[in-house]
């Protein structure tokens, strides 16, 4: 009987251990998926695309912090979320330049309006 316990603690730890190592990988990936999506099709993308992209990166942010990465593992995901944040603020950036780049022209337009 303690032989057949020894196994069945044995096969568990090997379940828990192998499901745990599967979980980090698949964070990874998600997480990599994600930034090379953005990074490759960002130009492209809507406002709605953009909130699509935030609420995965939230959800994988969020699933990440249950991961027991390994150090280097560890440093891949923040690699990852680091270029993932920086393609989030240059669309941002990109955004605010365009209404800085329609105020000045409205301004302009209207200025010149009242020269006339």
């Amino acid at each position: 009987m303690k032989k057949y316990l020894k196994s069945l603690l044995l096969c568990l730890v090997v379940v828990v251990s192998a499901t745990s190592c599967s979980t980090e990988y698949r964070t990874l990936s998600r997480m990599d998926r994600l930034t090379t999506r953005i990074e490759k099709n960002g130009e492209r993308y809507t406002m709605d695309d953009w909130k699509a992209a935030a609420e995965e990166y939230k959800l994988i942010s969020e699933d990440a912090k249950q991961c027991n990465f390994t150090a280097e593992e560890s440093e891949r995901m923040g690699n990852l979320e680091g270029r993932c944040i920086a393609s989030f603020a240059q669309w941002a950036g990109d955004k605010v330049m365009d209404v800085l780049r329609e105020g000045k022209g409205i301004i302009k337009g209207w200025i010149d309006g009242l020269k006339d």
